[in-house]
């Protein structure tokens, strides 16, 4: 019996050794990026519709726009979502972080988080576009906002569309929720 149970340990072992080893043999290497291509937090990666053109959004510069034809490059810095800052009537609007970027009915969504640092006293906003391209953003202003006395905390938006083609919006937190 003491035999079978170690032979059992010793064959799950070497599965769950060799497991990560073949899915990483399967997976590709990442792509060598070229052009302006600065450290990005935050990101939000999509692909223009019309001409295939890529469009990452970053916390950086008022939600910079950084755009390339192909994913790994030329990546090139054009401008910002919201180059005046947020609507938004909070300390910090002027420091938009966070952006999630969507396509849904025909248009461009771009929901971002303006916060105090360090606090639940914060808000989500969203700006539409036709096309994505700076200077062509509409700021919204707050659709959802959280206080200090709040146990959870509203930044980190994303837009998830179901399969019936209703928007959904979801935050993170670092608090509970």
């Amino acid at each position: 019996m003491i035999g079978l149970a170690a032979a059992c340990f010793a064959i799950s072992l070497c599965v769950a050794t060799l497991t990560p080893l073949s899915l990483a043999a399967n997976y590709p290497d990442p792509l060598k990026l070229t052009g302006d291509f600065v450290y990005v937090h935050d990101p939000s990666l999509i692909q223009r519709e019309s001409d295939g053109k890529y469009f990452l959004f970053t916390s950086h510069n008022k939600a910079g726009i950084i755009t390339a034809g192909d994913l790994d490059g030329p990546w090139t810095e054009v401008g910002s979502i919201l180059p005046s800052g947020s609507v938004i009537d909070l300390p910090g609007n002027n420091d938009i972080w966070a952006p999630d970027v969507s396509f849904h009915n025909g248009q461009y969504y771009a929901y971002y988080a303006v916060s105090v640092s360090g606090s639940q006293n914060s808000g989500i906003g969203l700006a539409t576009s036709a096309t994505m391209d700076p200077g062509t953003w509409t700021d919204h202003g707050q659709v959802f906002r959280t206080q200090t006395s709040d146990p959870y905390n509203a930044i980190d938006p994303n837009l998830i569309i179901d399969e019936n083609g209703l928007p959904l919006l979801t935050f993170g937190s670092y608090w509970v929720g």
